[in-house]
């Protein structure tokens, strides 16, 4: 709830909030792809404790002797230069050329979900192919961030 007097390492925030390091670790393989390492604005804060339980209370039965939950809440704020080139963007689906328009969808997925508020503000474009290709991209963005399966080492098994 409190903002830091300097910048602190997301490592960082996430070991204070009680995350063990295999966790914070997983966390953050997903967090590199998808949102940290994109252009924009962000804002990561962290509901712990009474706040976290406040907000979404868990009963679990048999009651284990301590629990540490840990909500990461992330904000995206696009920038005027996202805002910027998704308006070039959305200005390429109305090319000429399919390969062109194709193109310019696959660049505004690959912005990713900061540019999704951006890419709303075209939703009701005038051109009924911009409208169809805006509203396929914000479907794609919506869509779920993929998890990255744990890496499991093979075991041998001795058959007697």
């Amino acid at each position: 709830g409190r903002l830091a007097a300097e910048p602190v390492a997301v490592e960082s925030m996430l070991a204070m909030a009680g995350l063990k390091v295999t966790e914070a670790n997983a966390l953050l393989a997903i967090w590199r792809a998808h949102f940290l390492r994109r252009d924009g604005l962000r804002l990561i804060t962290l509901i712990t404790g009474d706040a976290y339980d406040a907000l979404l209370p868990i009963a679990i039965c048999p009651k284990p002797a301590e629990t540490k939950r840990v909500l990461v809440l992330c904000i995206d704020f696009p920038t005027p230069e996202i805002d910027a080139k998704v308006r070039a963007l959305v200005e390429r689906l109305e090319a000429e050329g399919i390969d062109e328009r194709d193109r310019a969808a696959a660049e505004l997925i690959a912005l990713g979900a900061i540019a999704a508020s951006s890419i709303a503000k075209h939703a009701d474009h005038p051109d009924p192919e911009v409208r169809a290709r805006v509203a396929a991209v914000l479907e794609k963005l919506a869509s779920p961030v993929p998890v990255p399966k744990p890496a499991v080492r093979p075991t041998r098994v001795k058959h007697r």
